[in-house]
């Protein structure tokens, strides 16, 4: 999954579609807009990364997780 500056909300959480986790992360958050439900999520893979969940590479403005 890629986020970023260069990635619109909309691209983020196209890459996620209809997934239930998406809507309880935004929810325990309380996020709402499109902007706000893609930082949630990235903030969720971020969680991920630090727990050494899953993998993070960075550059040009761009951050994958995979």
């Amino acid at each position: 999954m890629t986020t970023g500056e260069r990635v619109s909300a909309k691209d983020v959480l196209a890459a996620v579609p209809g997934l239930p986790v998406v809507d309880r992360i935004a929810r325990k958050l309380g996020a709402e807009s499109e902007g706000e439900r893609a930082a949630a999520l990235e903030l969720a893979l971020e969680a991920l990364y630090l727990a050494k969940r899953v993998d993070k590479v960075c550059g040009e403005g761009q951050t994958v997780y995979g």
